[in-house]
């Protein structure tokens, strides 16, 4: 059965002025010739605010405990209605992945979780069209971390950060989404924008979640 794991990201520089990026440990394909890893893998979804990864892949035995072992790799089980533990390395993982765990409750199922993770990733790519100057596309987290409040950043920063909040909550139809509150941390608004998706279900390589 396949199974969500957050990896890091892997990066192909064949020096043609385009960068290619996939999972690490796992086989991903470009022009500029395949990546490193050797583990199959279904599909895959880039962090676009930080090196990182959510991929989707059905593991044998071998392959999991070759995963389990690595201190970078946040794994979910294939029962996703279980809890997260309120203990142990997924919540390190993902807070080194940018992707904020403090709204974790004992009772936050591994499906919660994951969809908050799809939710703030979404929002990242969208970022991405509006966060662009001089320099190319801006890095949220270049001179920011989680516990950075939105107050703090700069007025551009701000500016593309309320510009994506906006646009996301509009292409679900919301006229009037909760505003955002400058004194909160990033990682209060990461979560409020990946909450924007409520109901509606993320599919990857026709996996509904």
């Amino acid at each position: 059965m396949p199974q969500f794991f957050i990896v890091p990201t892997e990066a192909i520089d064949p020096g043609q002025g385009t960068v290619y990026y996939g999972p690490l440990y796992f086989e991903w394909g470009s022009p500029a010739g395949g990546g490193t890893g050797t583990i199959p893998r279904i599909a895959h979804e880039h962090y676009a605010f930080v090196n990182g990864m959510l991929v989707l892949a059905e593991v044998n035995a071998t392959d999991l405990a070759f995963l389990e072992a690595q201190s970078d790799v946040a794994i979910f089980p294939e029962d996703l209605n279980t809890p997260v533990p309120t203990q142990g390395s997924i919540k390190d993982i993902l807070e080194d992945h940018k992707l904020p765990t403090k709204w974790l409750n004992p009772s936050t199922t591994h499906l919660e979780l994951l969809r908050s993770i799809g939710g703030i990733m979404q929002f990242a790519q969208l970022y991405r069209q509006f966060a662009r100057d001089e320099n190319g596309i801006h890095d949220l987290f270049e001179n920011a971390t989680l516990d950075t409040r939105l107050k703090n950043l700069t007025a551009q920063e701000q500016a593309w950060f309320q510009q994506t909040y906006e646009a996301l909550a509009a292409s679900f139809g919301i006229q009037d989404p909760p505003s955002l509150n400058t004194n909160s941390q990033l990682r209060q608004l990461a979560k409020q924008a990946a909450d924007l998706w409520q109901d509606t279900p993320f599919k990857i390589a026709g996996y509904e979640f």
